[in-house]
């Protein structure tokens, strides 16, 4: 829920403004209030809030002074004016201070349920710039701050999965987690971008869904491609996010398997393996021979076990990378002259 905080110097006017709140505006919650300026400044400086709802003409401190010092001091809040005084100078230093909205007296409850809406609306992107900001500071390991952390992302315990389609990520790729590709309201589930356009990073707060809801989202990104889903199903604490995101990318990679859709919960050890010395003795013996029909027929032959035994990618192309640097050795190519199409094919 967004926390405002009310100053108003007229306690009718105070408690009209926080039944209005209460019975019509359920995004929002009162957190404080002040009867004057001063009184009100006082208190934000020891309590996070989203929105100031201040009457204009107030003692010590008045409406127009405190919404300025307020975006001095904390430019995410969003202010709203309410006065009974219809001078075109207060409207114009209300603007000036770059209020949200201004409300004259007597308030109207449908003009005032308006603006508490479109609050919402501003508070719901920039909350959700703010998320994407911190996990991928998170994700980055760089440093933020834990009050920063706790405002936007109010969770103890999170669970994360990693949605991969196709062939596994380039050794050089990072998280990038600064584009949000869907998300829910309360921050119950942010949809991130991965490493590269072909992978999802979701994070759940609380409890891991179903697997049948992981494998809709996942079916849906990969537009009839195989995919392979990594889930860490136990409860983790925001400090450990890095940790477990780049453990679930380490399992992922260790085990997709081309043509093939699969879930991996994070910890489980791949069985696949595949045996790559009988087939590479077997091709150099063949290469030094120049049997090329030779070479041809074990290459087929292999394959169809390696497909057979599920072997996964990155087995495959270590196997082929090996292979590649025996034809290399044997024809005086380069074997960087077979490293990109080789890398092209597996793609």
């Amino acid at each position: 829920m967004y926390r405002i905080f009310i100053a108003e110097d007229e306690s009718a006017s105070m408690n009209f403004i926080k039944n209005i709140i209460a019975a019509k505006c359920p995004e929002f919650t009162v957190v404080g209030e002040a009867s004057d300026g001063a009184e009100a400044l006082e208190k934000l400086q020891a309590q996070s809030v989203d929105v100031l709802i201040s009457d204009i003409q107030m003692s010590n401190v008045n409406g127009i002074e405190l919404v300025q010092t307020v975006k001095q001091l904390y430019p995410h809040v969003l202010s709203v004016i309410i006065s009974g005084y219809s001078d075109f100078e207060y409207a114009q230093s209300a603007i000036r201070a770059n209020v949200s909205d201004y409300i004259m007296k007597p308030i109207d409850v449908a003009q005032f349920i308006n603006c508490m809406n479109t609050i919402a609306e501003k508070l719901s992107q920039q909350y959700l710039k703010a998320q994407i900001n911190v996990w991928h500071n998170l994700i980055s390991k760089n440093a933020l701050d834990k009050e920063k952390i706790a405002y936007y992302i109010p969770k103890e315990y999170f669970t994360l999965a990693l949605i991969r389609r196709g062939w596994i990520a380039q050794k050089s790729a990072k998280m990038i987690v600064q584009e949000v590709v869907y998300t829910e309201a309360g921050g119950e589930r942010w949809v991130l971008s991965g490493r590269d356009s072909n992978e999802l990073l979701v994070i759940f707060g609380g409890e891991l869904p179903p697997l049948d809801e992981l494998e809709k989202l996942a079916s849906s990104f990969s537009e009839g491609l195989y995919f392979t889903i990594a889930y860490a199903a136990q409860l983790i604490k925001i400090d450990s996010i890095y940790d477990k995101v780049n453990l679930l990318a380490e399992n992922m990679d260790e085990q997709v398997t081309i043509g093939i859709t699969q879930m991996i919960k994070l910890g489980e050890k791949s069985k696949k393996s595949m045996d790559s010395k009988k087939f590479l003795n077997s091709a150099a013996f063949h290469m030094q021979n120049e049997n090329m029909a030779g070479l041809k027929n074990e290459l087929v032959k292999h394959f169809g076990e390696w497909e057979t035994s599920k072997c996964s990618a990155l087995q495959l192309e270590r196997v082929l990378n090996q292979f590649f640097i025996k034809v290399s050795s044997y024809s005086g190519d380069n074997f960087f002259d077979y490293a990109k199409p080789l890398s092209d094919v597996l793609l």
